[in-house]
C-alpha cells in the first residue's frame, strides 16, 4: 500500500468533517432566518390581539355612552307626569299664551335639570348680537310634537330646523331614533338623540305617540375623551370613528395629524387605504397604509344605534420598533452560538465527549423531566379555574400563567410565559399587580388581598386580586401566585337588588299614604328618626339600613284595615283593636318573603313589645326584643304623638320628650331613649321631628 494512503484517507475526513460542518451551520443559519421571522410574525399577532383588546374596550366604552344618552332621554320620555303635562299642551295647542301654563313650567325646570345631569347644557351659550336674541348653546333637551313643534325646550337650545323635522318625520313611530353626526354651533361636531313620548299608559304603541324628546350634544366634550385607552403610551396610537357616506368615507373624530372631524374625506373604495378597507371588512385584522400614508396595523368594531365605524391603529414602525432591535439581537445571538457551537464541534470531534459533561447532561434531563412535571400539574388544577392565576418571577416576569389569563388575551398561557406584566396588561395594570406581588413577598407566606376600582357608572370595573409568595425552600418555582378575580358582575348585582328595594319600598310607603291621607308623610319621618337613632347608638351600616327600612314599612299594615277604621275619631274598639293587631302581624309575613339584608320581618313582628314584656304578641322583653324594633317603636311614637289626628291636634315635642322620657326602662330601651334625646336636644331633632306638617316646636 502506497505510504500517502493513510494520509489520504486523513484528508477526506477531514474534508467530509469541515463539509458535514459546513452544511450544518449553513441549516442553523437558515433555521436562525426562521426563528428570527418567526418571531416578528408573533410579534405582530401579539399587537393584533392587543389591537383587538383596545378596539373591544373603546367600542364597550362608547356603546355605553350612547345607551346613556338614551337612557336620559327616556327618563323623560317615560315619566309619566311629562306624559300626561305633554298631552295637556298638546290639547291646548297654546305655545304663545301670555301667561305660561304651569305644565310647561315644570316640563322645562325638568329639562334643564335632567340636561345639566347629562351633559346636554355643558359649555358656553354662542354669543348674539342682538341683546333681545336669546343665546345659542352647543347642546340642550326639548320636546317638539309629531310635527317637529317645539312644545318645550332648556334655555338656549339648538333650533330645530327643517333639517331635523325632516329626520323626525322619517324617523319609526314608537322607536328611538340617532341623527348623525352635524357640524352644529361654531361648526361643533353635534350628533342628536330622539326617544318617542306616549300617551300615559300608551308605551309601545306607535299610534299613541304625541311627541318626541330631543337631546342634542356637543361630541368633544364627553365621547372624544373615550377614544383614548387608559394607561397606554404609544405615541401613533389612534383610534378614529369614521361613516360612509354614499361613496365617500367621512372621519367623525380628531385625527393624529391635526385634522378637525368631518374635515378629511376619502375615497370608500380605496383599498390601499385602511379606512376604506376596515368599511369593507367590520372587524377584521389588516395592514395598510392610513390616510396619512404611513403604514399601520389595523382592525375596527361597529357601534350599536349609530351607523359609525370604530378603526383602532398603530404605526407598524412603532408596534414593532422592539420587535427590529430584537431580531437583530436575536440574529447575532445565533451567529455567536453557531460559532461557539463550531468550536465545540471541533473540540468534541477532536477530544471526545467527558464523562463529566456525560453526567451533566443526565443531571439536566432529570431536571427538565421534573420541571415539566411540575408545570404540568400545576396547569391541570389551575386550567380548570375561571379566574387568572399567574406566578411572577424575577424582573417582573410572568413564569407560569393558566388557560384563563391566556384566555383573556385570545392567546396561549404559554405564548405569555417569560414576558415582563407591562408588555401583558400595561402599565397601569402592571402596576397594580406589582404592588400586590411587592406586598405579598414582604408579608412572608400570609396571602396579601387588596380590591381596585375604576371607572364610575357603567364603567364601573371592580377587581379582588389576592397574592402570596412562594416557599423560598423550592428553588425551582419561586415567585409571587397571584390570582385575579373580576367582581364587578356580582357588586352591579347587589347594588340592583338594593336598588329595587329601595323602589319597592317607596312604592309601598306610597299606598300607605294614599290609604291613610291623614298620615301621608310619616312613614318617612319615622324612617329618618329610627335611622338617626341608630347612627347616635353607633350601631353597624346594617342595623342603620333595618332602621330606615322597617320604619317605612311600620305602619303598612294599615292598607289592610278598613279604610273607615283608619279614619274614625276617638279610639278603637277591641274587635277594632284586635282587627289591627292581626294585620300588622300579618303584613310582617308578607314582608318575611322580600329579600332584605337585614331583620326587616323580625323589626315589624317585635315593635309593638315592650322593654318590660307588657307588650305583645309575645311579651317579649329587655334582650329578647331586636334593639332596632324598640328603636323603630320609639321613632314610630314619637311621630304619632306629634301629628295632627281628626280627633285630636299633635303634641308639642317638649312634652313628647317628657313622655318618652317616663317611659325609658319600661315601655322603652333606656339606651334607645338616651340617643333619642341627645338627637334631640344636641343633633337639630328639635327643628326636625316637631311634627310630621313641620309645625315649630
Amino acid at each position: 500500500m502506497d505510504e500517502d494512503t493513510p494520509r489520504r484517507s486523513t484528508r477526506i475526513r477531514k474534508g467530509l468533517t469541515v463539509a458535514a460542518f459546513a452544511m450544518a451551520a449553513t441549516a442553523a443559519m437558515a433555521a436562525a432566518w426562521w426563528f428570527v421571522g418567526k418571531e416578528r410574525a408573533r410579534d405582530v399577532r401579539a399587537w393584533q390581539v392587543r389591537l383587538d383588546l383596545i378596539a373591544d374596550s373603546r367600542a364597550s366604552d362608547i356603546g355605553r355612552w350612547l345607551d346613556g344618552q338614551f337612557a336620559t332621554l327616556s327618563s323623560i320620555a317615560d315619566n309619566a307626569a311629562v306624559q300626561l303635562y305633554v298631552m295637556q299642551l298638546a290639547a291646548s295647542g297654546d305655545r304663545a299664551a301670555a301667561t305660561e301654563p304651569p305644565e310647561r313650567s315644570y316640563l322645562r325646570n325638568l329639562l334643564i335639570v335632567t340636561a345639566e345631569h347629562g351633559g346636554f347644557l355643558r359649555g358656553p351659550a354662542t354669543p348674539t348680537v342682538p341683546a333681545n336674541v336669546e343665546s345659542v348653546r352647543p347642546g340642550g333637551l326639548a320636546i317638539v310634537d309629531r310635527a317637529g313643534r317645539v312644545m318645550v325646550a332648556t334655555p338656549g337650545m339648538p333650533p330645530i330646523d327643517d333639517s331635523w323635522r325632516a329626520f323626525l318625520a322619517a324617523a319609526t313611530p314608537g322607536r328611538p331614533a340617532f341623527h348623525d353626526v352635524y357640524a352644529g354651533a361654531q361648526g361643533a361636531p353635534t350628533a342628536g338623540f330622539a326617544v318617542p313620548v306616549f300617551q300615559v299608559q300608551g308605551e309601545g304603541n306607535p299610534e299613541r305617540q304625541i311627541a318626541w324628546a330631543i337631546g342634542i350634544k356637543d361630541l368633544a366634550p364627553e365621547l372624544y375623551p373615550l377614544l383614548r385607552q387608559p394607561g397606554t403610551t404609544e405615541k401613533t396610537l389612534e383610534t378614529e370613528l369614521i361613516r360612509q357616506s354614499q361613496n365617500v368615507v367621512e372621519n367623525l373624530s380628531p385625527l393624529l395629524d391635526g385634522g378637525r372631524p368631518l374635515e378629511r374625506r376619502s375615497e370608500a373604495d380605496a383599498d390601499h387605504l385602511a379606512e376604506a378597507a376596515a368599511l369593507a371588512r367590520p372587524g377584521a385584522i389588516g395592514s395598510l397604509a392610513d390616510y396619512r400614508g404611513e403604514p399601520v396595523l389595523f382592525t375596527s368594531r361597529t357601534l350599536p344605534h349609530v351607523p359609525w365605524l370604530l378603526v383602532e391603529k398603530i404605526d407598524r414602525a412603532e408596534a414593532l420598533a422592539d420587535s427590529d432591535v430584537r431580531a437583530r439581537r436575536l440574529l447575532i445571538l445565533f451567529l455567536v452560538s453557531i460559532g461557539a457551537v463550531g468550536v465545540a464541534f471541533i473540540a468534541v470531534w477532536r477530544h471526545g465527549a467527558s464523562v463529566r459533561a456525560s453526567e451533566a447532561a443526565d443531571r439536566y434531563r432529570a431536571t427538565a423531566r421534573e420541571l415539566d412535571h411540575q408545570q404540568r400539574l400545576l396547569a391541570l388544577v389551575t386550567d380548570s379555574v375561571p379566574d387568572a392565576i399567574f406566578i411572577v418571577g424575577g424582573e417582573s416576569k410572568l413564569t407560569f400563567a393558566n388557560k384563563s389569563l391566556g384566555d383573556r388575551f385570545a392567546l396561549l398561557a404559554a405564548d405569555l410565559v417569560g414576558k415582563p406584566l407591562a408588555s401583558v396588561f400595561g402599565p397601569a395594570e402592571a402596576r397594580r399587580y406589582a404592588e400586590a406581588t411587592a406586598a405579598a413577598t414582604a408579608a412572608s407566606g400570609a396571602v396579601v388581598a387588596r380590591t381596585d376600582r375604576s371607572g364610575e357608572g357603567p364603567t364601573l370595573r371592580i377587581s379582588q386580586t389576592r397574592a402570596v409568595a412562594l416557599a423560598r425552600e423550592s428553588p425551582r418555582r419561586t415567585g409571587v401566585l397571584v390570582l385575579d378575580s373580576d367582581v364587578t358582575d356580582v357588586v352591579r348585582t347587589r347594588e340592583k337588588h338594593e336598588a329595587m328595594l329601595q323602589r319597592l319600598v317607596a312604592t309601598l310607603v306610597k299606598i300607605v299614604d294614599q290609604r291613610d291621607p291623614s298620615a301621608i308623610g310619616q312613614s318617612e319621618r319615622v324612617a329618618e328618626i329610627s335611622a338617626e337613632i341608630a347612627r347616635e347608638m353607633k350601631l353597624d351600616g346594617l342595623a342603620v339600613d333595618t332602621a330606615a327600612v322597617a320604619g317605612r314599612l311600620v305602619n303598612f299594615w294599615k292598607v289592610l284595615v278598613p279604610s273607615d277604621v283608619l279614619t274614625r275619631p276617638g279610639p278603637l274598639s277591641d274587635e277594632e283593636m284586635s282587627q289591627s293587631r292581626q294585620a300588622a302581624l300579618k303584613w310582617a309575613d308578607f314582608v318575611d318573603g322580600i329579600g332584605f339584608d337585614g331583620p326587616v320581618a323580625e323589626t315589624l313582628r317585635q315593635v309593638h313589645e315592650h322593654h318590660d314584656g307588657s307588650g305583645w304578641p309575645k311579651g317579649l322583653k329587655e334582650a329578647q326584643v331586636l334593639i332596632v324594633a324598640q328603636i323603630v317603636a320609639l321613632a314610630n311614637q314619637v311621630v304619632a304623638m306629634t301629628s295632627d289626628r281628626a280627633y285630636r291636634k299633635g303634641a308639642d315635642i317638649a312634652e313628647v320628650a317628657r313622655l318618652i322620657g317616663q317611659g325609658a326602662g319600661s315601655r322603652y330601651h333606656p339606651g334607645v331613649v338616651a340617643a333619642f334625646l341627645n338627637a334631640l336636644e344636641n343633633r337639630g331633632g328639635r327643628e326636625r321631628w316637631s311634627d310630621v306638617s313641620g309645625r315649630p316646636g
